[in-house]
């Protein structure tokens, strides 16, 4: 698989080395020799982690594979010294909503733990891991969060953090910054037109 990521590169296809799948059986540790020649070529990193495994794929995917970011990774909240080390590091985490609770990763009747992580301080991004598996799409996830009374100022948070999170360019990212502060604050303008014109007709 590196081989054929380091071909894609060179055609302008990848820019970085993941590892998904099965958690269980497969830990971090197996593939730290070719993440680390995936990171002498220069190339992203990333895994999926701390899942449908404890801490302990977590700190695998961090210490054996040096990943810059993970794949949910929810699961760290089961250890405060990997909560507490990712708050100091700001690996962002991947989390999906969805995903956990159609996997029973987090039980149906309980709030997410992503409020938890961001109380914490820790860096979280929302995803949709499968969407046409889990049935979602973004807005849904989001719609889930604010739900569970997500503010929407903590909700373009975490759309920023995504932003900065990835592997754009900080020329591309400054672009989308850029953009999406001109969207916010057209929502916030039009925000209070509305509840204006709301007093105004009582």
């Amino acid at each position: 698989m590196l081989d054929f990521v380091l071909k894609g590169r060179a055609q302008g296809i990848f820019i970085g080395l993941g590892l998904g799948g099965k958690e269980v059986g497969f830990p971090p540790e197996l593939f730290s020799d070719v993440f680390a020649e995936a990171r002498r070529q220069d190339l992203h990193v990333v895994a999926h982690a701390g899942e449908t495994e404890g801490p302990p794929s977590v700190w695998g995917a961090i210490r054996s594979l040096q990943a810059e970011r993970i794949g949910h990774g929810v699961r760290a909240i089961e250890d405060d010294q990997l909560v507490k080390h990712l708050s100091q590091t700001q690996i962002p985490l991947e989390v999906s909503p969805y995903s956990n609770y159609h996997l029973n990763i987090v039980s149906p009747d309980q709030p997410h733990p992503i409020r938890t992580l961001m109380d914490r301080g820790v860096y979280v991004t929302v995803n949709t891991d499968d969407p046409p598996m889990f049935s979602t799409d973004l807005t849904s996830e989001y719609v889930l969060l604010a739900g569970q009374g997500f503010s929407w100022d903590e909700l373009w948070q975490l759309n920023l953090n995504a932003l900065e999170a990835s592997f754009l360019s900080d020329e591309v990212k400054a672009i989308y910054r850029a953009e999406w502060q001109t969207f916010a604050s057209q929502q916030i303008e039009a925000e209070i037109a509305l509840n204006n014109r709301c007093f105004e007709l009582e």
